[in-house]
Formats: C-alpha cells, structure tokens, sequence
C-alpha cells in the first residue's frame, strides 16, 4: 500500500485520504462491513432504474457484501403502507425535494444526522443539507422547441408569447409546480419576489395562452419529448434530463437552461426501516463523484454538487443543468413553499384544466 501511494504521489494520496477512490480488491477487503445484510430500495422502475443498477446498485454490492433488494412499484402504495405502520423498504430514491419535504412533514422519514454531513462534506449547496434526505443530483425545467429552426424563446415573456413565438404549447400535466411560477414571470414579477405565489395572477396569465393557441398537457416526460419529436407539439416546458436523452438519441430538439427552475432529486430513509445503517451507506455510495458522474452521463441527472459537476465529460456538461454556466441562469424552486400549498394549487391546478 505504501508503495502504491509512493508511487501515486501526493494528489492521489489526498484523494485516497479524502475516501473519493480505492485501489481494487482492498476498497473491497476493507469495506464489506454489510456482508450478509439486505438494503431494501423502494424506487421507480423502467429507464430510470437501468442506470441505478449497473452504476450504483451492482457495484455497491460488491464492494460492500449488502443484497439491494429493489421493489420498482414507486409510489402506488407509499401512503398507505406509511398510514398502515407496514414496512416497504429501507431507502425510497428518485423523488424530489417538495416530495421528501412532503413525507417528512408526514412523519414519515427517518432524519439522521450523518445524512447533513455527507452532503455539506461533499459541497452541497445549503438549500440541499437536510438530515432527512440526500440530494443527490438536480435536473430542471426547461423552454424547449421541436426544433433549431424555429424562433427559440430565452425567457418565459417569450414562451407565452404566441405571436413571435407561434404555435402550440405543452405544459407538465400533474403538477402546476414551475408553470405558476413561468406564468408569473412572463407577467413580469421579479424573480426574488415569486413567492408567495400569487396564483390569481398566475391563471389569469395562463387563460390569456390558453386563448391564445393550443395547449397540450403533457402526462409524462415521454409525452413531451414525443410530442415535440413529432411536431405536435411546437414549444414545451420539458425536464431536463428527457430532453438530454433525446438529443443522443438524435431527436432534433432544441433547448436552452435560462430562465429554467433548477430542481433536486435524491433519496431518504423511510420510516420503519429495518437496516437504517445500510441504507445511509448506500445512499453514501451513491453521493461519490464518480458515481454521480457516471449517472449523469447516463440519464442527463446533474451531480448535485460542483466538484462532481465539473468532472462530467465536457462535451456533455453544458447539456448539464448543474454546470457552473447553466446554474447562473437558473432559478430554484421553493420546496417548502409547495409542501405547504401543494394540496390547493393542485385542486385549482384541476379546475383550471377542465375548464
């Protein structure tokens, strides 16, 4: 071992101190401190745990001797298994902040403390240091067109904008999260002075689009790239990790991160889990650089964090929302804003589509 450091010099052994890489074999020697154990992970099934498996899941196993059983049904049962006291697993991943706000307003999480100090010992932004969940990358809501030769808009005033900017638009159908908050900046509210919202203003300027031309409400990520793949749909709000996966896959979509709201994602631990040791370590494994950069380069996830950010392939990174050009032109949700108004919003949110 000695040896090896000597021969690495002095920036690996401050990376090797720092605990961000291992040599092979001994990283695992050293660290199946969960050999024989199980880790339940309640997550999403589909494209979004493909990557999980092969860059988080697998190895993390491997290296620490721990079984990742995955139940992949998120989050049809959640509140009934939490009101119930029935155990459904150990780590819940892949939900945004509001939401984890949400189930920690519910009771529903375990706060621990080492959660906060992973992310502040990694350089997560403040907003994303809790003990209650680990933000683990970010992606954003984004103005997209269905294509570069069309006029693009830079600001929500031009999404709204159906005169220079014609055509139909489509909205993100299960939440008014983001397109309250586009509709009010559109209308000319200052972005520090967003919230509290002022909903009144926010449906009054979305029944001015809504009269203006056509409006698509999208149930899906895969119904907004597939309708502005098709032309069906001209300009979109769209998240930004969909709209990274369509630009490899040679989908000729165009989008830009200004004006976008900047969102993160992550995991926590869910009340009555039976191995809250395990779950922290894997929710540990998955905070490392190289693993959150390895996701991003998969699913178009940021890396929550700027060291991490900055180590993505930089033909990639500026389709990041988490690259130090794209974070200055973005704005962040207030989650705790919408996990207190979330329920009322919605119901209007309802009407207003069935209107």
């Amino acid at each position: 071992m000695k040896e090896k450091i000597r021969q690495m010099g002095v920036f690996s052994l401050v990376i090797i101190l720092t605990g961000l890489v291992s040599f092979p074999g001994e990283a695992i020697s050293q660290n199946r401190s969960l050999e024989g154990q199980t880790v339940v992970l309640y997550t999403y099934g589909g494209t979004y745990l493909e990557p999980v498996r092969e860059v988080v899941i697998e190895p993390f196993e491997k290296e620490t001797g721990a079984k990742v059983v995955v139940d992949d049904s998120c989050c049809q049962r959640l509140q009934a298994a939490m009101e119930a006291g029935q155990f459904i697993g150990d780590v819940i991943l892949g939900r945004d902040q509001g939401a984890y706000l949400a189930l920690g307003h519910e009771g529903w999480l375990v706060h621990d403390e080492r959660l906060e100090k992973i992310a502040r010992d990694h350089g997560s932004p403040e907003q994303f240091q809790s003990p209650s969940m680990l933000i683990l990358h970010s992606y954003s809501y984004l103005m997209a067109a269905k294509s570069a030769s069309i006029p693009q808009p830079k600001t929500w005033a031009d999404f709204f904008n159906v005169k220079s900017f014609p055509g139909t638009r489509g909205l993100v159908r299960d939440t008014p999260m983001v397109t309250l908050e586009a509709a009010l900046l559109a209308d000319g509210v200052a972005p520090d002075e967003l919230y509290p919202l002022d909903a009144d203003r926010a449906f009054r300027k979305l029944n001015e689009l809504k009269s203006s031309t056509k409006i698509i409400m999208n149930a899906s990520g895969a119904d907004q790239i597939n309708n502005l793949g098709t032309g069906e749909i001209d300009y979109g709000i769209t998240y930004s990790n969909r709209a990274f996966i369509a630009r490899n896959d040679g989908i000729p979509i165009s989008f830009g991160y200004n004006d976008a709201f900047i969102v993160g994602n992550g995991g926590a631990i869910l009340k009555g889990a039976r191995n809250v040791d395990g779950a922290v370590a894997f929710l540990e494994y998955h905070m490392r650089p190289e693993v959150l950069v390895r996701m991003a380069e998969r699913n178009g996830m940021g890396p929550v964090y700027e060291a991490a950010a900055e180590l993505v392939d930089p033909e990639l990174r500026e389709l990041m929302p988490t690259s130090a050009e794209n974070v200055k032109v973005q704005h962040p949700i207030d989650g705790l804003y919408w996990q207190e108004n979330r329920e009322a919003l919605h119901k209007r949110w309802v009407e207003w589509m069935a209107q």
